[in-house]
């Protein structure tokens, strides 16, 4: 069954109050590399989802899509990563395997 239109606005207020109360979200940004410092105070990292580490989509093995810029203190959580291929091209097997250590 298709969600009723008019319902989407109240949805959309509804998750903004959400977030507002028990997200802690940092700020956004376009630079991979600010990821550092904008997540050095968190305990925990989450990355996903659906082809986050397609590698055919993001150009390669991005640091950003593997948290490589987290602190060896930090817990790191993938959620539901998929890479969208049957097969790793060999030219991607060492930077993946060093990603994903």
């Amino acid at each position: 069954m298709a969600p009723h239109y008019k319902a989407i606005p109240c949805r959309k207020k509804s998750y903004k109050l959400f977030q507002k109360r028990f997200l802690n979200l940092s700020d956004v940004t376009t630079n991979w590399e600010d990821l550092k410092e904008l997540s050095s105070d968190c305990e925990v990292l989450i990355c996903g989802s659906d082809q986050i580490w397609n590698i055919g989509l993001t150009q390669g093995v991005h640091p950003a899509y593997f948290l490589m810029f987290s602190s060896p203190e930090q817990k790191l959580i993938s959620y539901a990563p998929s890479m969208a291929l049957t097969s790793i091209p060999e030219a991607y097997k060492r930077d993946l395997k060093n990603a994903l250590v």
